[in-house]
């Protein structure tokens, strides 16, 4: 998806993901597990409370 966005439009190298609510959910879910995508994350009110708070944990279980 990236490479498609890239190729199609102008973009500079520098990479942010933003999203709020389900989609500040899916922004720390990339940082949590694909770190690399992206240079910057902003979520913003994110439903970390979705799925028991999953993310939350493997964010946990990762950084130990």
């Amino acid at each position: 998806m990236i490479s498609h966005v890239e190729a199609k439009y102008r973009s500079a190298p520098y990479r942010t993901f933003v999203g709020h609510s389900v989609g500040g959910l899916a922004v720390v879910h990339t940082l949590v597990h694909r770190p690399q995508l992206f240079n910057s994350y902003i979520s913003l009110e994110g439903a970390l409370w979705w799925d028991k708070r999953h993310v939350v944990k493997d964010a946990k279980i990762l950084s130990e």
